[in-house]
């Protein structure tokens, strides 16, 4: 995605702050372009089970909304979308704006097949 984001004025830069399986973790957290992206913590009284309700959309989600805004504020035309985010099969693209109205509005689509932009 970095490549295709550099195209747009987006120089992307990902660190992992806090890994889920680094010793004594609490959660995971990563750092994009500077900004905290807290993805999940876990249970203090019960370690390694996630708070989150859906982990996987929340890590889906997550770095997609902090890409969008980065996007944003680099006046690109285009946001990232996914289709079945958090589940193996998901699929992220970018598309402009306008081209993403067009499928978010679409009768000729299922809701489930809709794709979602993160914020």
């Amino acid at each position: 995605m970095a490549p295709a984001l550099a195209e747009r004025g987006v120089n992307l830069t990902v660190e992992t702050i806090e890994g889920p399986w680094d010793e004594a973790s609490a959660g995971y957290k990563i750092r994009i372009n500077g900004i905290e992206v807290d993805l999940y913590r876990f249970d203090p009284d019960e370690p390694n089970v996630r708070l989150a309700d859906d982990p996987w959309i929340d890590c889906t989600l997550k770095p997609l909304a902090v890409a969008n805004s980065l996007l944003m504020e680099a006046g690109a035309r285009d946001r990232v979308a996914v289709i079945s985010a958090g589940g193996n099969d998901g699929t992220a693209f970018l598309l402009p704006v306008e081209a993403l109205a067009v499928l978010l509005e679409s009768p000729a689509l299922e809701p489930e097949e809709r794709p979602v932009v993160p914020e």
